[in-house]
């Protein structure tokens, strides 16, 4: 409980914006709510807990019954193939070492060493060595 009362008045001295109180106030709506059913059930209340279980696995079977659908069509559906990009060219560093440029920024699946055409284009990269492994700098910028 005091942990919940530090954690709203910090929240409400910060700028109560209702996005970031969210657990604050959960935390609070659970705890008026055990208060009134304690209230109201006294002794009985070992039966809110099962019919509260009930309830919620209800909601989820029936009212939630199309989302189940989306589940398992997205989750339980084999993988998309592998996409390769589709425009990709090659480059070249100044000591003849050759990049794979992409048009577009769906380089994830293309061969190494790989990079976007336009960010190296405006970075102009120069290698620190003789091999990629040893890093790169921009044209702008002296090693």
């Amino acid at each position: 409980v005091i942990t919940a009362i530090c954690g709203i008045s910090l929240w409400l001295f910060k700028g109560p914006d209702f996005r970031f109180g969210f657990g604050f106030l959960g935390i609070y709506c659970i705890f008026f709510l055990s208060v009134i059913l304690k209230y109201i059930f006294g002794k009985r209340i070992r039966v809110m807990g099962w019919l509260a279980i009930l309830f919620t696995m209800g909601i989820g079977l029936f009212y939630y019954s199309s989302e189940w659908i989306v589940f398992n069509k997205v989750f339980l559906s084999p993988p998309h193939p592998y996409r390769m990009p589709e425009e990709m060219v090659d480059g070249h560093f100044p000591n003849g070492t050759i990049i794979h440029l992409v048009k577009h920024e769906d380089s994830w699946n293309a061969p190494l060493p790989v990079a976007n055409e336009s960010d190296f284009n405006s970075l102009q990269p120069r290698m620190l060595g003789n091999s990629i492994r040893e890093g790169f700098y921009s044209g702008d910028s002296l090693p």
